[in-house]
């Protein structure tokens, strides 16, 4: 999954499950839905 974020980086982020994408794309709050679901996830900086 590709994150960007407001100051232009992108992440991209392994192995987060289709259904957690999906949560993340219908919550109101993003950060708060990101730190309980994706931010343990491995990932690297892409910019």
């Amino acid at each position: 999954m590709k994150v960007k974020l407001q100051d232009r980086s992108v992440y991209q982020y392994i192995d987060v499950p289709e259904e957690t994408y999906r949560g993340l794309m219908g919550t109101k709050s993003l950060d708060r839905y990101f730190n309980a679901h994706i931010r343990g996830h491995s990932y690297h900086r892409i910019q």
